[in-house]
């Protein structure tokens, strides 16, 4: 087998994807912060361009699947094992690479095949015996089966250790006179130090002090004494040195270039799930994302992931949205700074992290797959496009109704702040009517009620308050009051007007 993937079923097809996203739009609902947290957790791999390349429903839901099985606490013990050892053989081979005396570098290297065929064989026992029932991981295990069939992974392993056990057996003897170290065979020569044992076991009392040395280096390496000392057991015992010497030219590409891939892609897997397990740890929850045709869309109790890494004086609060074909349009009013806008990242964020295929921040979420989403979040002014802040604001969202379909969301957050409530209305309408006609859709986060009252088909979000106008920061169904509750903001902040005039007096 040349290739297989544990990301990729097949070749995206192209009329079937989700088109790459803006970096704007990243930016917009803090989806570059999250990518960008995410990639940070595994440096040591290009986890981000998984992030960014746009899949089809296929390859979405393949990947899914593996997230699923790794729900699975045994299958996910077993993979990270086997991620572990992996590690610790890439750390033994950077480690082979800097051992310079060729005996030493045959005998390590040979060491280092049986570490990894046994890493091998006994991944793929493990595994086996755990049935996954991904398509991913099912492949994983024929792949490493024929791996372990065709290149005699048992076999390899078998004739390490005996080449192993043989240079094992070489014995010698060091005479030391003066400061020179003469080395002889061992022959028949006997061990003295077990003759010394016998000797003075019958006079033990109790439990005695091990005198033994043990604090030789770590270092890996050999002096100039231990390689002259090779040199003469390898002068008495050629025929070991000679076999190991053999098998380390004959066994240059035991590796599997399929198992390292295997590897590297696993890293997307692994640094995603070491990347929310902490939140989960906070009580929150993240679930495998269910794909449907009907632009039908229910999220229980989702979250914007960034919340989690600032500093509020309140935890972070969860909210559920649903979403009918008929009814796609979403005009969001009620409390300022109630969590509206953060609503619409926490919707943003489920539809793209599900649409690369890995869980959502939501207890469950049901959704489509967008082909694009598309925002426009408030910004300052530019003094290079010549324009003022409204006509930024038109050609923006002009460019939004151009490349927006029928399975597109639009995310519009508080535009046209600038001009007269009049003409915002006016503008709002217009562009409300014309997203309905193209199907997308929308949440409108707006200070206008009265968008409401152009169709009755438009859906009423409103932010809410408790009875001392405290922000709870819930998004819920409900009629629009034309309430903003700017009054505890000012409040809040000593903005009152009495509270302005009192500091002026002073």
């Amino acid at each position: 087998m040349d290739s297989f993937s544990i990301l990729y079923f097949d070749k995206p097809k192209q009329d079937k994807v989700q088109i790459r996203q803006s970096y704007q739009t990243l930016k917009d609902v803090g989806l570059d912060k999250i990518i960008k947290d995410i990639s940070n957790t595994n440096r040591f791999y290009n986890i981000e361009r998984y992030f960014l390349e746009p899949l089809d429903l296929e390859n979405i839901n393949y990947r899914l699947e593996v997230f699923k099985d790794l729900e699975n606490e045994e299958i996910l013990n077993c993979i990270l094992d086997f991620a572990d050892g992996m590690l610790e053989y890439q750390r033994k081979i950077k480690q082979l690479m800097k051992v310079y005396v060729s005996e030493q570098r045959h005998w390590y290297f040979t060491s280092l095949i049986i570490y990894y065929t046994d890493l091998i064989e006994s991944f793929y026992n493990r595994l086996s015996r755990l049935e996954p029932e991904s398509r991913a991981l099912k492949k994983t295990l024929e792949v490493f089966g024929e791996i372990i069939e065709t290149q005699h992974y048992p076999w390899l392993k078998e004739k390490a250790q005996n080449l192993l056990e043989e240079v094992g057996k070489v014995g010698f003897n060091l005479r030391l006179k003066g400061d020179q170290v003469e080395v002889t065979p061992l022959n028949n020569t006997s061990d003295y130090s077990i003759e010394i044992e016998n000797t003075f076991k019958n006079f033990r009392r109790g439990k005695v002090n091990d005198y033994i040395y043990r604090q030789f280096s770590n270092d890996y390496r050999m002096n100039d004494l231990e390689e002259e000392i090779l040199k003469g057991v390898k002068s008495f015992y050629p025929k070991p040195f000679k076999d190991l010497a053999k098998f380390y030219r004959d066994q240059q590409n035991f590796e599997s270039e399929l198992i390292n891939d295997f590897y590297e892609e696993l890293q997307f897997y692994l640094t995603y799930l070491t990347y929310i397990q902490p939140i989960k740890n906070d009580g929150l929850s993240f679930s495998i994302p269910e794909f449907n045709e009907s632009k039908e869309v229910n999220i229980v109790d989702g979250f914007d992931i960034n919340l989690i890494y600032k500093q509020y004086e309140h935890s972070v609060i969860p909210n559920s949205f649903k979403s009918y074909p008929e009814n796609p349009i979403f005009i969001i009013t009620g409390a300022n700074q109630g969590g509206k806008t953060t609503f619409t990242k926490t919707i943003a964020q489920i539809f793209y992290l599900a649409s690369v295929g890995v869980p959502v921040p939501a207890k469950t979420a049901q959704v489509f797959l967008v082909d694009r989403i598309l925002t426009h979040f408030e910004k300052e002014e530019s003094i290079y496009t010549g324009n003022g802040k409204l006509m930024d604001d038109l050609v923006r969202v002009k460019d939004i109704l151009d490349h927006s379909t029928s399975r597109s969301l639009i995310i519009l957050n508080e535009i046209f702040s600038s001009t007269t409530m009049t003409d915002a209305l006016s503008l709002s309408k217009e562009i409300l009517k014309q997203i309905k006609e193209i199907g997308s859709i929308c949440l409108f986060v707006t200070f206008l009620d009265d968008l409401l009252a152009e169709d009755e088909e438009f859906i009423s979000l409103v932010a809410q308050v408790d009875e001392q106008n405290e922000r709870i920061y819930k998004i819920i169904p409900e009629n629009a009051n034309g309430q903003a509750y700017a009054d505890t903001i000012a409040q809040k902040y000593n903005l009152t007007y009495d509270q302005i005039i009192e500091r002026i007096n002073q």
